[in-house]
């Protein structure tokens, strides 16, 4: 039977070797090209697909517009996560938020997990058709009503130089405080997670209860008396509106968001009571004819 030669295997251990150092060195090389990082992510960068080859990754997970990529994706950790320019996430350990990531490579360590991903642009909610909100006049009147918010984080601001770095999240260290207030307040709102966007239209629709409750079902529909000169700067829904809008802000910038657009319309009104503010506009509108134009009936109405 042959024998291998006896510098074989000296051969082969030190080519293996060779093999490995060659390996380590592309890996080392071709890992921050792959995936961009600053200085202090590289390490932690290279140790994460380093354990992702033996099998230690849970996920590897990219997220757009505070929207995971594939929902499927564990959000337990270890992982590594890739988010754009408009998203940030929530990471949290037994319960407690640890830290704000994002946007760019945001790596979740071992016993720590993803509580919430957060779209940083403004918001718009509710989004498409929403259940109008029941209220009472102060006559007892029941109406059927809807709001609108468009909100945003306050501390956006748009850098000089956009390049590394997302006008959606600046100042960085401003805006991580702002959506750590902003969640745990969503937190602590509702038995469930609310989005931090839901806040300020929870806020509104308690407030808009309160306000219409003390209203007249006629003061909704309040407009320049026929023949005034006097003109109203807005409709009353609106005024009512910016009243809500300006009562809500020092508590909503406690949390760091910010009101853009507050809309409140009427989506359902009593037929009845539709009819009563008709005939109140008719009368309003007859006593006022009959004043300018004390001849206008018998113009309207002539003998035969």
């Amino acid at each position: 039977m042959a024998e291998d030669p006896p510098g074989a295997f000296p051969f082969v251990a030190l080519w293996l070797s060779f093999m490995g150092l060659y390996g380590i060195f592309l890996f080392q090389l071709f890992v921050p090209l792959l995936a961009p990082a600053a200085g202090p992510e590289r390490s932690g960068l290279r140790w994460t697909f380093l354990r992702s080859l033996f099998g230690e990754l849970r996920a590897l997970g990219t997220v757009d517009a505070g929207q995971p990529r594939h929902p499927a994706e564990p959000r337990e950790g270890p992982g590594l996560w890739l988010l754009d320019a408009r998203s940030a996430m929530a990471v949290e350990r037994e319960g407690v938020l640890l830290r704000i990531e994002g946007p760019g490579l945001a790596q979740v360590r071992a016993a720590e997990y993803v509580a919430a991903f957060v779209d940083l642009r403004p918001q718009r909610f509710p989004r498409g058709n929403s259940s109008p909100l029941r209220v009472r006049t102060q006559d007892g009147i029941s109406l059927g009503v809807e709001i609108r918010t468009v909100v945003a984080f306050r501390s956006q601001t748009m850098p000089l130089n956009l390049i590394g770095c997302s006008p959606y999240f600046f100042p960085p260290w401003a805006m991580r405080q702002t959506i750590t207030h902003a969640l745990r307040a969503a937190r602590a709102a509702e038995d469930r997670m609310l989005h931090w966007f839901e806040l300020s239209y929870e806020m509104a629709r308690g407030e808009l209860s309160i306000r219409i409750g003390n209203l007249l079902f006629d003061q909704l529909f309040l407009f320049a008396q026929p023949g005034s000169e006097t003109r109203l700067p807005a409709a009353p829904l609106a005024r009512l509106a910016e009243e809500i809008r300006g009562a809500l802000d020092d508590d909503l910038r406690a949390l760091g968001i910010r009101i853009d657009r507050l809309r409140v319309t009427l989506s359902e009104v009593p037929e009845e009571a539709r009819r009563q503010r008709v005939e109140v506009w008719r009368s309003q509108w007859a006593a006022h004819l009959a004043r300018v134009w004390p001849g206008g009936s018998a113009w309207r109405n002539p003998r035969p």
